[in-house]
């Protein structure tokens, strides 16, 4: 720890200050003042500054063995899962899935309106959405501007590449700890599952916090073992950056904590080092102070936003939790349960039995690809084989820091999505357990391996070899059926937003086209919400100056149809008014919608 001893006594502590300052100075100008786009500036330079100062010490150990480390090998890796990954998860992603779901319009509507403006509030909320934080639309919107516009396709573009991206800084948390083969395989599990495939296709933004929790982990583990102050300071700032993306990204904090709570018990040795005298804790507590200087540099803007924020941003967050009444509540409705005693007893029993039960699927309905469970059959069984192992090291006391990092925020996420989160099995609020289920995955099937390897010994040192690799194929190519499943009810059965969007804005050409819907609540067109969503989602798709009209089906007889138009109404509508539209209109002529149910569209070109 002579490192630490240093750390007060250096000649460049005026740059410690000068950066802390700089941090304090903004925090304060931020909530006294607003924002201001130079504040931008100045975080930028505090977080440098004291990334400069903690840069100065050498660690007690080095971040990596120059003797041991390939980097041509580390980037073949890295290529090659480029190689593999980009075109599964950037290919065709105008049709493939076919499915929009309505979170996709809001996602990328929101994206618009934040970077709409020339010096958006990064650090802010945004109060027309649930008070989610500005900076991950603004950056969205930004990198699509670019792309030539804020459109569905390029957002899904952005979310797919980031899926990827995703999977090379999962291999470099999974190589923190393994050695490059593994890290390989662990990053090909996690690139592999079906729900982060097909949620990093749609236009969303939630595999960004697996992005940001695999590279917080990563830091903040190497960090801690070799005693680096550099590499702890920027896994705090890592950790407090997940509270700029979507909210159950900042259950990373936690993870965090958890994990310097079981270095403390079970890491003691570890932490004294050669000092045998040393306090775990106060060791401890001295690793803890560059990470919190970085969490709180980088969060100490958007904690000012989420303090200052009306007491109505927090009606949404209390919805997420069992144990508000409102998330009783909510869960009561969403499962259409009798009490809210029995809505908590149903999503205990969803997501304890999110793993295993193919009748489970997405709550959210974000990737409701039913018919399937969270992960595949084969993965669903090794999970708790590599648990079983974990567990079985830990208690004969020859697990390491990673294994207590893994297990541990495994059955942590495991719990609290079940026992303490309404809608379970959410699925994209899962994306953050995927790294733990890609571990523990790889666990059970070495233990596999091994038994192989005792059976076998004499068909030589192949066989576990290419039973690990068949096992990762495999559950590759399972996946990618799953996926292919979801993908399949698309175009087969069609979806509702899916098929009427690219239907309007196939028609987008025409200024003086108009849209109609004729639906009210009674009537509904779409699968849930209202008239004003009906006509918002129509709008988004639709021509700038397009007209879009939504009316209830009983005023329709008498409502001014003015072509060239489209009427779009679900079957009952058709065909109880459908032979007098005909006669309205002879011209007219009628489309199938394709969706899960009865859709039409009747279109007039021609008075």
């Amino acid at each position: 720890m002579a490192v630490w001893d240093r750390v007060m006594t250096s000649r460049h502590l005026p740059l410690l200050g000068s950066g802390l300052g700089l941090g304090v100075a903004l925090i304060l100008w931020y909530g006294v003042f607003g924002y201001h786009v130079l504040q931008i500036g100045l975080w930028l330079l505090s977080i440098l500054l004291v990334g400069l100062y903690w840069a100065q010490f050498s660690p007690a150990q080095p971040p990596w063995d120059p003797t041991r480390l390939r980097w041509q090998q580390e980037l073949l890796h890295l290529g090659l899962l480029v190689l593999v990954f980009a075109p599964i998860y950037l290919c065709d992603l105008p049709n493939i899935p076919f499915q929009i779901n309505t979170d996709e319009i809001v996602i990328t509507s929101m994206a618009r309106r934040a970077s709409g403006v020339r010096y958006p509030d990064i650090f802010g909320l945004m109060p027309e959405y649930f008070y989610f934080p500005r900076f991950m639309f603004s950056l969205f919107g930004g990198l699509t501007r670019l792309m030539g516009g804020v459109t569905l396709l390029n957002v899904r573009t952005v979310h797919a590449a980031f899926g990827v991206v995703t999977i090379l800084v999962a291999y470099g948390f999974f190589r923190a700890f393994w050695g490059s083969r593994l890290a390989l395989a662990g990053a090909a599990l996690l690139g592999s599952n079906h729900a982060l495939l097909g949620i990093s296709r749609m236009a969303m933004r939630e595999n960004l916090i697996v992005l940001v929790e695999c590279a917080a982990l990563a830091l903040l583990l190497k960090g801690v073992r070799e005693k680096n102050p550099l590499l702890l300071y920027l896994g705090g700032g890592a950790a407090a950056f997940s509270l700029y993306g979507y909210l159950p990204g900042r259950v990373v904090i936690l993870l965090g904590l958890l994990f310097g709570v079981l270095y403390l018990l079970l890491g003691r040795e570890d932490l004294r080092g050669e000092n045998k005298q040393a306090n775990p804790l106060w060791v401890l507590a001295k690793l803890t102070v560059p990470a919190a200087l970085g969490f709180f540099l980088v969060a100490g803007p958007i904690l000012v936003a989420t303090v200052t924020a009306p007491a109505v941003s927090a009606e949404y967050s209390r919805q997420q939790f069992l144990f508000f009444p409102e998330g009783r509540a909510l869960q009561q409705m969403w499962v259409n349960a009798a009490t809210p005693e029995e809505a908590v007893w149903r999503n205990i029993f969803n997501g304890l039995s999110m793993f295993n039960d193919p009748g489970q699927h997405d709550r959210g309905y974000i990737y409701p690809n039913y018919g399937h469970a969270f992960v595949d059959p084969l993965t669903g069984a090794l999970i708790w084989l590599g648990l079983g192992s974990g567990l079985y090291r830990l208690f004969k006391k020859r697990s390491q820091p990673h294994d207590w990092l893994c297990i541990g925020s495994f059955l942590f996420l495991y719990l609290l999505f079940s026992l303490a989160i309404t809608k379970a099995p959410n699925y994209t609020r899962l994306l953050v357990i995927l790294p733990f289920v890609a571990y523990l995955t790889l666990e059970g099937i070495q233990v596999l391996a091994g038994l192989l390897e005792r059976w076998g010994s004499r068909a030589g040192s192949w066989l576990p070899a290419a039973a690990m690799a068949g096992a990762i194929l495999l559950i590759g190519g399972w996946n990618l059926a799953i996926f292919g499943d979801f993908v399949h009810k698309g175009w087969t059965q069609g979806n509702d937003v899916g098929a009427t969007g690219r239907y309007v804005a196939a028609r987008q050409g025409d200024p003086d086209y108009r849209f109609y819907l004729a639906a009210s609540t009674a009537y509904p067109y779409f699968g849930w919400g209202e008239p004003h969503y009906w006509q918002s989602w129509i709008q988004f798709f639709a021509g700038r100056e397009q007209k879009v009209a939504v009316f209830s089906p009983e005023v329709l007889p008498i409502q001014a149809l003015e072509p060239p138009f489209t009427l779009f109404m679900n079957e009952w509508v058709w065909d109880q008014q459908g032979a007098e539209l005909q006669r309205r209109f002879p011209k007219g002529q009628l489309h199938r919608i394709p969706a899960e149910r009865g859709l039409w569209a009747f279109e007039v070109v021609d008075p």
